[in-house]
């Protein structure tokens, strides 16, 4: 069989069988800019005041009827998004977890979980019993 190689118009011959192994094993290719070792990043979408998704996972909050605004669920969005990301790492327990939350957010408010980025409009800080419930909804921890 003859083939041409693509970087000339000179032609290359393959046998039959190279033809089948190459074709057989698959190489997987990793990119330059691809880190193994650090986890996927994990994306909120908020719907309103009835919850949001974390990655694949919807997070219902339709019977938490303190919340008002989607600016809180937002919010709760961002908390959640970085406990798991950051302190969920099976030595914390989840009062652990909310208290260190509760702190750096009365402390330093919503910047503190933006990774050192800026943070848009749109927040509205949750209360410490919806922080709670948000964790207590997500089935990732």
């Amino acid at each position: 069989m003859t083939r041409y190689s693509s970087t000339s118009k000179m032609p290359v011959k393959y046998s039959k069988t190279s033809l089948r192994q190459r074709k057989s094993t698959k190489t997987v290719s990793t990119k330059y800019w691809q880190n193994t070792t650090k986890p996927e990043r994990l994306k909120t979408r908020i719907s309103g005041t009835d919850g949001f998704s974390l990655g694949r996972q919807e997070i219902d909050l339709r019977y938490t009827e303190q919340l008002i605004d989607a600016e809180q669920t937002a919010a709760l969005g961002l908390l959640l998004k970085y406990a798991v990301e950051h302190l969920a790492d099976g030595r914390r327990t989840l009062p652990e977890i909310v208290q260190f939350l509760w702190k750096n957010l009365s402390l330093h408010g919503l910047s503190f979980f933006t990774e050192n980025q800026k943070i848009s409009c749109g927040y509205a800080t949750p209360r410490i019993q919806e922080i709670y419930a948000c964790l207590n909804r997500y089935r990732g921890l």
